[in-house]
């Protein structure tokens, strides 16, 4: 008795938190507001005033000389139905088109949590900032205050709105969105150093490890900087749109030097507290381990053990999160099974199923009060049951 009213007593503190820190933003975003393009002797930032894209001022009308466009954009997936990516509401099939580039850049200045890159007139470069929408985006409300931190030499950066410099390193936004803008870094300088969040993951400093970049590191715990000599490069995709350079180049990258398990098995995505999880996590994993599956919490696994266990994975299972990124490593015609509360619904893996040829289904359950699933093991195991024929 006392341990669930305890347990209720912090999902309300962690509920009221939530709603503070919710309100202080909306409040940090109006005063942004009436500071918009303001520049003071380069001591105070406010936030951009306008929007330009380096793709069209300099690579498309050739005013600059160094750069190269990899792609303009990658197409659109057709969505099967039925489809979490139509009942998400995202409209990821038809946001604009992403480029793929990199172009040189001299003395510039890169702000906030995303390290935006920033032109002399205070305006925000679009392709920087992480979503196509640019007034949703951090970037447009961002204020700096102090002179920029210089660094020289040539740099290239790998962080963005969703993979920033300070904080939690999300896994998902890190394999679709970070590390694939490595793949034009041959393309500039041998010297070129990396800049990386300042406190990177294991998972995160095992993959660039893997790739030989482990000495060209850069972490970066500062949000305002000019740097000498910057190579910047964009992001393919933003992780809920169709991306599948993404998919062809981690695949290439790590499915080739590591060998999959011979057995396959079946395993099942263990979600903690607090984040979006389903209100009876424990029955539900007490559920699948009577059925025979391995009930796997990926954040207590390595970088290479994850590669290895979704690549001999027969069948997938498990809540909405950044562990079914891993089934890119997936085998084609693996069964996925992604569960989902009806207070939230992204198509972000459905995608990468679809590009893979995976058997991928769905769940929607209904939510409770703090916006968890509550899974009918019932309708679950008919589900189960579907899958295996």
């Amino acid at each position: 008795m006392r341990k669930t009213i305890l347990s209720q007593t912090v999902k309300l503190i962690q509920r009221a938190r939530a709603k503070i820190e919710r309100m202080l933003e909306q409040l940090s975003y109006k005063l942004a507001e009436k500071m918009r393009g303001f520049v003071l002797n380069g001591l105070l930032y406010g936030p951009p005033s306008k929007v330009f894209s380096l793709l069209h001022q300099d690579l498309l009308t050739k005013r600059t000389e160094f750069g190269r466009i990899a792609f303009l954009g990658q197409g659109t997936q057709i969505a099967r139905k039925p489809s979490i990516i139509e009942l998400s509401c995202l409209d990821t099939n038809s946001v604009p088109k992403w480029p793929f580039f990199w172009a040189y850049i001299k003395n510039a200045h890169l702000r906030g949590r995303g390290l935006s890159l920033f032109d002399q007139a205070n305006s925000v470069c679009q392709e920087s900032i992480g979503s196509p929408n640019y007034k949703i985006a951090k970037a447009w409300f961002d204020v700096s205050l102090g002179r920029p931190i210089s660094l020289e030499g040539p740099i290239t950066s790998i962080i963005s709105q969703w993979v920033p410099y300070q904080g939690p390193t999300n896994y998902a936004h890190w394999l679709f969105e970070a590390l694939p803008r490595l793949a034009l870094l041959e393309e500039m300088p041998p010297s070129t150093k990396i800049l990386v969040p300042s406190k990177l993951p294991d998972f995160a400093l095992q993959s660039l490890h893997d790739l030989g970049y482990s000495d060209r590191l850069v972490s970066v715990n500062k949000s305002n900087l000019c740097l000498e000599n910057f190579y910047f490069t964009s992001t393919p995709a933003h992780i809920v749109c169709y991306n599948p350079f993404a998919v062809r180049w981690l695949r290439e990258k790590w499915l080739k030097p590591l060998k999959s398990t011979k057995e396959r098995s079946s395993i099942y995505l263990h979600r903690p507290r607090p984040y979006r999880t389903n209100a009876n996590e424990e029955e539900v994993c007490k559920y699948f381990e009577t059925q025979g599956w391995n009930v796997v919490d990926c954040s207590k696994i390595s970088f290479h053990e994850q590669i290895a266990l979704f690549s001999g994975a027969k069948m997938v299972a498990g809540p909405h999160g950044a562990a079914f990124a891993n089934i890119v490593w997936c085998q084609q015609g693996t069964k996925v099974l992604e569960i989902f509360s009806s207070a939230f619904l992204n198509g972000c893996y459905e995608w990468v199923a679809r590009e893979l040829s995976l058997d991928y289904r769905f769940m929607i359950c209904p939510r409770n009060f703090h916006g968890e699933a509550k899974v009918d093991l019932r309708q679950l195991e008919k589900l189960l049951v579907a899958m295996q024929k």
